[in-house]
């Protein structure tokens, strides 16, 4: 039998009485609410825990270690062996290990995969084609990525190399990313274990974790653009701790700093023949883009996705600025000072629909599932 939601169903947040959620508990047989209600409730003796038959969780791939998700499930087994978990995720993890955690965890025995691809799936899904769009690194990115290469990264890459504390079969400091770093640093640990002074140890610490922090750098960089990057080195200057201190001295580092700066004020490159600042060439392609799609399809709309959040902002700051045509706003998670309540995401979402925005630029983790429905 099919069961009205309406009339069986009740929702639990923090911003509902503790006296009415024992209402609710008592009154309702399906209930929507975050694990740390549960938790709360479950303490407070209110959750009828032994009559709980289905946990249905969404985001599972967040059961790990002390995650809430996992404080219910066992809590729950304290009371009663006889309910089923349910559990759903579009990212459950990139390593086995992580993987079979969350199976752990949530006491999962059966697995079921699903892509675009499966059969009973490609009925509910829209036909997607998908055109790779290549662009030269050049201009002002190309400068100032190089810069930082050659006189900022490659230095702290030197130092480590000729302490035999990193290896690496290529001499190209911007071949280096995070996860290799580290790994060189798990491997020096090991060599090196009550082998060295505790102050050669301690040099190197800090100069992998210098290293990583540029390292990512440079990735930001090179993926979304000087202006992301400049906000990234404004905020590691501003902390405390050695790498911070140290890129606070380093004259190179700081010197890029100001000449981004700079351009970002100025609008142009002085020492690029004056050529316009662009924070990254994907920026005025992408105007481009939209505006060949809405010339010929303007009561369309169209969604961007960045990978980085702190990416959106700058994305439509650009579009609003450059295009008339183009009408952009941001859609984000509700975390941070900068994050999207959730009345200010059903509003933007409200506003996208209804053609006040055309263009919806948002993360790619983004509570994706707001942007549909009737």
């Amino acid at each position: 039998a099919v069961v009205s939601t309406q009339s069986t169903g009740g929702e639990l947040t923090g911003n509902i009485a503790a006296a009415r959620r024992d209402n609710i508990w008592a009154s309702k047989r399906v209930f929507f609410l975050t694990p740390q209600i549960v938790q709360n409730d479950l303490n407070r003796g209110v959750c009828p825990a032994k009559e709980i038959v289905l946990l249905i969780i969404d985001e599972a791939h967040k059961a790990t270690g002390q995650h809430a998700y996992c404080q219910v499930v066992r809590q729950l087994q304290n009371y009663t062996s006889q309910f089923r978990v349910l559990a759903l995720s579009a990212t459950p993890g990139d390593k086995l290990e992580t993987v079979q955690s969350v199976l752990s965890n949530l006491l999962i025995a059966h697995v079921e995969i699903r892509s675009e691809e499966s059969l009973d799936i490609r009925p509910y899904t829209h036909e997607r084609r998908v055109q790779k769009v290549l662009l030269k690194m050049d201009g002002p990115l190309a400068a100032v990525r190089q810069q930082y290469v050659s006189k900022v990264l490659d230095k702290y890459f030197q130092i480590l190399t000729k302490n035999k504390a990193l290896y690496s079969s290529s001499t190209d400091a911007s071949n280096l990313g995070k996860f290799m770093l580290m790994q060189q640093r798990s491997s020096w640990r090991a060599r090196v274990q009550g082998k060295i002074s505790s102050s050669l140890s301690c040099k190197i610490e800090n100069l992998f974790a210098l290293l990583i922090t540029l390292s990512h750098a440079l990735e930001l960089l090179t993926v979304h653009g000087i202006g992301v990057f400049l906000a990234y080195s404004l905020e590691q200057l501003q902390k405390s701790g050695w790498p911070s201190n140290k890129l606070q001295q380093d004259f190179e580092f700081t010197s890029l700093i100001d000449k981004i700066q700079r351009w970002e004020n100025l609008g142009i490159a002085p020492e690029l023949n004056n050529n316009r600042y662009v924070e990254h060439p994907k920026l005025p392609k992408l105007i481009e883009i939209l505006t060949k799609h809405f010339s010929s399809t303007p009561d369309t709309r169209a969604i961007v996705f960045s990978s980085y959040r702190n990416s959106v902002q700058r994305i439509v700051k650009h579009i609003n600025e450059e295009s008339s045509q183009l009408k952009a706003t941001a859609f984000v998670g509700q975390s941070g000072e900068k994050g999207l309540k959730q009345k200010q995401q059903l509003r933007t979402v409200k506003d996208f629909k209804e053609g006040k925005f055309n263009t919806l630029e948002t993360q790619v983790s983004a509570p994706g599932g707001r942007l549909f429905g009737s």
